[in-house]
């Protein structure tokens, strides 16, 4: 009715019923949130599908590697999925997941000195 998309919580709905009409279903990963990010991952479609969820984002396939579009509503949840990956990436927006991603960095830092000195 509202001509947009809308999520709904399954616990919420108490009655369903089928229409007539259809509709496309859309993709999650392309549902607008508070941030939308760019990323480009050094690696082929393979490998970043094969260590991302598909839910991530969308990939993109480029000369340069695959080019993930993100939209994400905490850009810390991110930075550490990112952090976990086992190849190279470019952080192309915005700005304030580099920050973040410094973030994850400094705390496996911290961690990492922990265990030496112990």
């Amino acid at each position: 009715m509202r001509q947009d998309l809308r999520a709904f919580l399954l616990d919420r709905i108490l009655s369903a019923a089928p229409l007539p009409q259809s509709f496309l279903d859309p993709s999650f990963a392309a549902m607008p949130r508070a941030f939308a990010t760019r990323v480009l991952l050094r690696t082929d479609l393979a490998t970043a599908q094969r260590n991302l969820p598909e839910a991530i984002g969308l990939f993109e396939q480029t000369a340069e590697g695959v080019l993930l579009h993100n939209q994400a509503d905490r850009l810390d949840w991110f930075a550490r999925a990112l952090a976990g990956l086992p190849f190279y990436f470019e952080i192309l927006s915005p700005d304030a997941l580099r920050v973040e991603l410094a973030a994850v960095v400094a705390c496996l830092a911290r961690i990492c000195h922990g265990f030496v000195t112990k």
